[in-house]
């Protein structure tokens, strides 16, 4: 994987050092408010984010998740369950009767960026916080 150039860290003591972000090293962006929302353990926050930096047309499957990550099919099936409790993700269930007469289940995850329950207010030019330069933007 190519990475980019790092930026060097300033004399003004910067302590996070970020890389240029162009068409060979993409980036993801995110609300604070998520990253930090402590109702959500640290491991859930990585895979919330791990599932946010997804193509949107993505489909979420915990065994493929499971195989390509390393971790356990009920770890994967743990952070889904926590997140959809926090309302980050939302499943929906499909059953159906196959020919031989049984019921199967299939099941579609949508996730968020945000809570469901509590969306982010954006401005129409989609600055998160409804202000700028200091000044709130009517909407």
């Amino acid at each position: 994987m190519k990475t980019g150039k790092v930026i060097e860290a300033g004399a003004n003591g910067k302590h996070i050092i970020r890389v240029n972000h162009d068409a060979n090293t993409p980036f993801l962006v995110v609300s604070k408010a998520t990253v930090r929302d402590d109702s959500l353990t640290f491991a859930d926050r990585g895979f919330l984010l791990y599932l946010l930096c997804q193509p949107d047309t993505w489909r979420v499957r915990p065994e493929q998740i499971a195989k390509e990550t390393g971790i356990g099919r009920g770890t994967v099936y743990r952070h889904l369950d926590r997140l959809k409790n926090a309302g980050y993700v939302e499943y929906e269930e499909q059953r159906r009767q196959a020919d031989n007469g049984r019921w199967q289940c299939a099941g579609t995850y949508t996730v968020f960026e945000c809570k469901k329950d509590k969306p982010l207010k954006t401005d129409p030019i989609g600055w998160p916080d409804g202000t700028l330069n200091g000044e709130t933007i009517p909407f």
